[in-house]
């Protein structure tokens, strides 16, 4: 068998010896790396050039690439791009350290069991996983994104079983309100810290949708340069701004930025101007929305959302 093909056939990397057992004679092999068609990635591992770096250490280590991984192999959204590599094998390998500084991997996840099927963990649970790597508000992004390009089943969070019986609770009742990007779906977990009631994707006619609602009376739109950045844009925003002030609803207008730098001070901004009290408990719920689980594996503890 043609090496590329074999290892294109295994997601992209593989051991020697699973190269041979597909029959890649090892010629063929040492004549695709000499042809710089294959890469030697690591000692004994074999990749295609591009191979996704969590799945290169996955075949390496004989695991899979899982958690934040996973799902960004899947093609779920984040609030930043992973910087950190998450493996999982099973809980009695041995792994020499120096074996992991090589890969530039921190550590690895140990799983009594490791799927054994593919390279990359399926994205059901890669997304229950990602509790325990992940800060709350950046999981409902993950899963909120997964469902809405339909690569997570709308129903899979209610099988979610990883976390605080308090994180499954909060994730269960926050996920599938129609958050339709990253900065909504952040703006919905703050604005419900805050005790607001936010409601997502509210309908008005001639108007269509807002971001998110506030009680009957206000809406708050989140503009992204990617969507708001044309002259027909922004005359269809004012347009639709006059049509809600004639229903008397008023839009409060955000930016990604102010509401992706410093959530904790958006979220005190909308209370502040729509008049409307901040709950007790907002600080309490904010500081458990953004911290991250203990001996979690991700390369930096800061809040760095990409484009800010």
């Amino acid at each position: 068998m043609d090496a590329v093909m074999a290892l294109i056939a295994a997601g992209g990397a593989a051991r020697a010896g699973d190269l041979l057992r597909a029959g890649v004679r090892l010629s063929s092999l040492r004549t695709a790396v000499g042809a710089g068609t294959v890469s030697r990635a690591a000692y004994g591992t074999y990749c295609v050039p591009g191979a996704d770096r969590a799945v290169v250490a996955a075949a390496a280590l004989r695991g899979q690439a899982g958690r934040v991984s996973a799902c960004a192999f899947w093609g779920a959204k984040f609030v930043s791009e992973p910087r950190s590599v998450h493996i999982v094998v099973p809980a009695n390998r041995n792994i020499d350290p120096s074996r992991l500084q090589k890969l530039g991997l921190r550590g690895v996840h140990r799983e009594a069991v490791v799927g054994s099927e593919g390279l990359v963990e399926p994205i059901e649970l890669a997304a229950d996983h990602a509790a325990r790597c992940t800060r709350p508000i950046e999981q409902l992004v993950i899963v909120n994104s997964a469902m809405r390009s339909g690569i997570l089943d709308p129903l899979a969070p209610d099988e979610f079983q990883i976390g605080t019986l308090q994180r499954l609770e909060w994730l269960r009742r926050m996920v599938g309100r129609g958050s339709q990007s990253v900065p909504e779906s952040v703006a919905l977990a703050v604005l419900d810290a805050a005790g607001l009631r936010p409601q997502s994707q509210v309908h008005n006619d001639n108007v269509g949708h807002v971001d998110l609602g506030v009680g009957d009376f206000h809406g708050i739109e989140i503009d992204g340069w990617e969507t708001h950045g044309t002259k027909g844009a922004f005359a269809e925003d004012r347009r639709r701004d006059r049509e809600l002030a004639a229903r008397r609803r008023w839009v409060l207008r955000y930016n990604y930025a102010e509401v992706m730098a410093n959530p904790y001070a958006w979220g005190l901004d909308v209370a502040r101007v729509l008049g409307l009290p901040v709950a007790a408990r907002y600080d309490a719920r904010m500081r458990w929305l953004m911290a991250l689980p203990s001996r979690h594996l991700n390369g930096t503890h800061g809040w760095r959302p990409a484009g800010t």
